[in-house]
């Protein structure tokens, strides 16, 4: 679990899941299990150092609450000089035509 204060595991990655979620109670309770395992960073977002295979259940957990139209990502961030991996709905931009990382 990542909680301020508590240790964390710097070896593992650092996975990042971001959501947009239309009905509050889908989103309380995708906040929910996120926030048992990952540290909130701002209101849809939350960040964590998890094996790959902890965040890939994770976000398929979270995934399987969400209705048709919503959107959960997941992301993972390397260190310098790394990669940025995408899980989920990839696209080439929201509708205003920019995007959020």
């Amino acid at each position: 679990m990542s909680r301020i204060g508590a240790t964390i595991d710097m070896a593992l990655p650092l996975f990042v899941i971001a959501y947009d979620v239309g009905r509050s109670a889908v989103r309380r309770r995708v906040a929910a299990r996120l926030e048992s395992e990952m540290i909130r960073v701002q209101y849809s977002l939350f960040e964590g150092h998890l094996s790959a295979r902890r965040a890939q259940q994770l976000f398929r957990a979270v995934s399987a609450m969400a209705d048709i139209g919503d959107r959960v990502r997941l992301y993972r961030l390397a260190g310098i000089g790394g990669a940025v991996c995408q899980y989920g709905d990839i696209t080439s931009g929201n509708d205003e035509g920019f995007w959020f990382l």
